[in-house]
């Protein structure tokens, strides 16, 4: 949903509904080996696209950042798979 000023001092709103596009998804990693928090630092760095598997569907998304200090790994959903 997204809401625009218009010139005559309205506004517009517009509803394209839900689309997988609209989610984000975190990952702890906090409290695990080593190991899988190196393989969550090199995926945002080597893989351009992912797909994930959750209990809502699968999807391919884009990693976007891993945060050191709460050790979470932040995936964009791009599309359904």
């Amino acid at each position: 949903m997204s809401r625009v000023s218009t010139l005559d001092g309205g506004v517009a709103v517009t509803n394209r509904g839900h689309s997988p596009g609209d989610r984000t998804v975190t990952l702890s990693f906090s409290g695990l080996p080593r190991e899988l928090v190196e393989q969550a630092r090199r995926m945002v760095r080597l893989h351009a696209r992912v797909t994930l598997s959750i209990p809502d569907g699968c999807f391919i998304g884009v990693p976007s950042e891993y945060a050191e200090r709460r050790q979470e790994l932040t995936i964009l959903i791009a599309e359904e798979a």
